[in-house]
């Protein structure tokens, strides 16, 4: 029982996973989605901080007499 386990797991998974490459090629997709979120979402910080020191400089010029 003990070397029918053993075989799928050593030998009948890993040679399934060379025949198979569509995984990787999602899991690359998944990469790619997830480091061009975390491009798009430093941005949107940058721009942020960017536009609330602007908004904050026009909002200080108003209120001076």
């Amino acid at each position: 029982m003990l070397t029918y386990f053993a075989t799928i797991l050593f030998v009948d998974v890993p040679a399934r996973l060379r025949r198979e490459d569509t995984g990787a090629t999602a899991v690359e997709y998944g990469l790619i989605a997830g480091l061009i979120v975390v491009l798009i979402l430093a941005a949107i910080a940058a721009l942020a901080t960017m536009l609330s020191g602007t908004f904050f400089d026009a909002s200080n010029d108003l209120t001076r007499p």
